[in-house]
């Protein structure tokens, strides 16, 4: 449905009333399964996991990325 994946787009953007607390959280749970998918954990591997597990996952990963781009932005500046 194009509306409901503009309401999607809205809540990604912050606007966090785009969408019902329902929506919301389904919306989040399948984001984080997203890209747990593409960090190539198995599907299978996650939906064994507890979802505080999976939040960890994610912030871990999160904060890795964050890092190497601020090591890649120090390197840079240092040239």
């Amino acid at each position: 449905n194009g509306k409901f994946s503009l309401k999607v787009l809205s809540l990604l953007r912050g606007n966090k009333n785009s969408l019902d607390p329902d929506q919301t959280h389904q919306v989040n749970y399948w984001g984080l399964i997203i890209r747990l998918l593409k960090l190539n954990i198995p599907y299978e591997v996650i939906m064994e996991l507890h979802e505080g597990e999976l939040v960890v996952i994610l912030a871990l990963t999160t904060a890795l990325e964050k890092k190497a781009q601020e090591d890649q932005q120090a390197n840079a500046q240092r040239r």
